[in-house]
Order: structure tokens, then C-alpha cells, then sequence
């Protein structure tokens, strides 16, 4: 297997793997909304995993429903939390109030330290009215110490 066949193949055995956690999980959730990236150069493979996921669980995802609204720089580089938490800071912004009231998956391919997870759950409470969200990443990473 080779190429675009064999990351098809990847995304599909991550989907599949994410969607039987949350059903064992048990959760009634009304939407998949997936972290935004801090900077957008690419596809981002988060985004297709939460469309792939929102289908296997017969749920809409919304993967532009966070919105970045200031120029971020990557924090792959930055391993200090509190200063991961000033750069988020106003970064994001909901899309509409189409969510309000609902329950929602927020989604992402990497953990790290929390504090982009933690940003957008933020913004999907303040700005978004979610009336409940639920977090779920495929992978954690070691913080560089």
C-alpha cells in the first residue's frame, strides 16, 4: 500500500478507534468541533479525522466553528505552558451560535500540554454557549523538560 491508499487506510483505523471509544465512553453529544490549528500552512489531518469520526457516530462535525483570529506562532517550539496560555490568549473565536446549547466533542489529533485544548473549550463555554463539552485527543505528547 502506498501513498494517498495507505493514509486513507491510517485515517480510517484512527477514526474507527475514536469512534468505539466514544461510544464505550457513553456520551450524547449533538456536534464534533476539532481544535483549530495555531497556524494554517497545510491540510490539517485533525480536521478530516473529525469529519471521519462525526460520520462514524452520525454526528455533523464543524470544522471551522473555532476560528483563529490573531496571528499565533507555532507552538510546537514553545514548552513553557504559561507562555503557550498568553499566546492563545483572544486567539479563537466561534462562528455563529449554532451550537448553542449543545453538547459538544471537541476534538484533536495531539495533546500536549492542554492549553490550545483548554482555549478552545473556552471559547466554545463563553462565546459558543456549548452546554456541555466533552474532550477527546488521539495522541499525547512528552513535554520536553
Amino acid at each position: 500500500m502506498r501513498g494517498a491508499r495507505r493514509e486513507e487506510a491510517v485515517l480510517d483505523s484512527i477514526v474507527s478507534t475514536a469512534a468505539k471509544f466514544v461510544r464505550k465512553w457513553g456520551i450524547q453529544i449533538d456536534a464534533i468541533v476539532p481544535v483549530p490549528a495555531t497556524r494554517l500552512r497545510r491540510p490539517q489531518p485533525v480536521v478530516e479525522m473529525a469529519k471521519g469520526l462525526g460520520k462514524a457516530l452520525d454526528v455533523p462535525a464543524f470544522p471551522e466553528f473555532i476560528r483563529n483570529v490573531k496571528n499565533v506562532k507555532e507552538l510546537k517550539n514553545v514548552f513553557d505552558y504559561g507562555e503557550r496560555i498568553k499566546l492563545l490568549d483572544q486567539a479563537f473565536a466561534v462562528r455563529g451560535d449554532s451550537l448553542r446549547g449543545k453538547s459538544v466533542l471537541l476534538f484533536d489529533d495531539l495533546y500536549r500540554s492542554g492549553a490550545t485544548m483548554n482555549a478552545s473549550a473556552r471559547i466554545l463555554s463563553e462565546q459558543g454557549g456549548c452546554a456541555q463539552i466533552y474532550a477527546l485527543a488521539v495522541t499525547r505528547t512528552r513535554s520536553a523538560s
